[in-house]
């Protein structure tokens, strides 16, 4: 109720449009959209920005997908496509390609807690999925600078790809289990 401006209307018009209104998870989805869309356009006296890490917890059936898709229509209607991310990412490299191309990027992920799970243990999972969580992890505090990326031997061939103030935002959806199992 204390909602104004621009993250008032988004969580109105993400309510007003879902079958199971979640006022909590409109809050989040709408936090994470809009802060992709100012990163590298604002920032606080000490250099903070916007990029969000948000995840919405809720019971199968709870209306978790409509916030992430209300978010990709009012994206593709204002011809904002650009800032949203893939639905999946692959690899360390693919999420680091993504940001190349656009530096302020949306990542809707559903089943968080399943890729969770998949990229979080270091002893099992497979090189290119574990390296996401690091780059996550990195890339949260490297909002306000330039992200400087990988060195190749041949800088020919693939020279390296450095994103200026790269604001990477997770809107991720997920049940409680699968999460907290994670």
């Amino acid at each position: 109720a204390r909602l104004d401006g621009a993250l008032a209307l988004f969580v109105s018009y993400i309510l007003t449009t879902a079958i199971r209104p979640q006022p909590w998870l409109a809050v989040g989805a709408a936090l994470t959209a809009l802060g992709t869309l100012m990163g590298r356009q604002y920032r606080t006296g000490t250099n903070l920005r916007s990029n969000l890490y948000v995840i919405g917890l809720a019971v199968s059936g709870g209306g978790k997908d409509h916030a992430r898709n209300a978010i990709k229509e009012a994206f593709l209607a204002a011809d904002l496509a650009t800032h949203l991310g893939g639905n999946r990412i692959a690899s360390g490299a693919g999420l680091l390609t993504a940001l190349y191309r656009q530096p302020a990027s949306l990542f809707q992920i559903d089943e968080f807690g399943q890729f969770l799970a998949s990229i979080i243990d270091k002893r099992r999972a497979p090189k290119h999925l574990a390296e996401i969580w690091d780059l996550l992890t990195e890339l949260s505090t490297s909002a306000g600078s330039t992200f400087f990326g990988a060195e190749y031997a041949d800088q020919h061939l693939k020279p390296r790809q450095d994103i200026i103030q790269p604001c990477c935002g997770i809107h991720a959806t997920t049940v409680p289990d699968t999460f907290w199992t994670a």
